[in-house]
């Protein structure tokens, strides 16, 4: 039989060492991996998160919209980005995370790219950026155009 008490001093004092390092960083884990789901869990639930960017397309052709937002405290660690496909003559909806975004609308031979700063809580609701693209493809950002409440307006080539 193994007789414990003959373990040196320095040998209890490296496992003591181990065990310590081995709590701490499971006890980081935890703290990294909970930050990590409320980051993430924001803007999972699109059901009740508002509308912050709005794309009015009055272009007979697609464009692409593409979206990067910072991460953690400007890092672009759990950063988040995005795009998407506006149809002729339809509307985008997107709700973005609070925080400065980088907007980019690829349209034809024009891309326009913007600076939206998303803001926290209520100040969300009703204030979305808008940007147009006419029907000649040129594209109008936020600072250009007056919020909008996303809906397409008539447009006589749009129907």
């Amino acid at each position: 039989m193994l007789d414990r008490t003959d373990a040196s001093p320095a040998r209890r004092t490296r496992r003591r060492f181990g065990c310590a390092v081995g709590v701490v960083g499971v006890v980081l884990a935890v703290v990294i991996a909970v930050q990590a789901v409320l980051l993430v869990a924001t803007p999972a639930c699109a059901c009740t998160s508002p509308t912050d960017l709005v794309v009015l397309n009055y272009a007979h052709e697609e464009a692409g919209v593409s979206w990067q937002g910072r991460g953690l405290y400007g890092t672009p660690i759990l950063a988040f980005s995005g795009s998407a496909t506006v149809s002729a003559c339809a509307t985008l909806l997107v709700a973005l995370r609070p925080g400065p975004v980088d907007v980019s609308v690829r349209a034809g031979g024009d891309a326009h790219t913007v600076r939206v700063d998303v803001p926290q809580g209520q100040a969300r609701y009703g204030h979305p950026a808008t940007i147009v693209i006419e029907a000649d493809l040129r594209i109008s950002g936020p600072d250009d155009v007056g919020p909008s409440t996303g809906e397409l307006p008539p447009d006589r080539f749009c129907n």
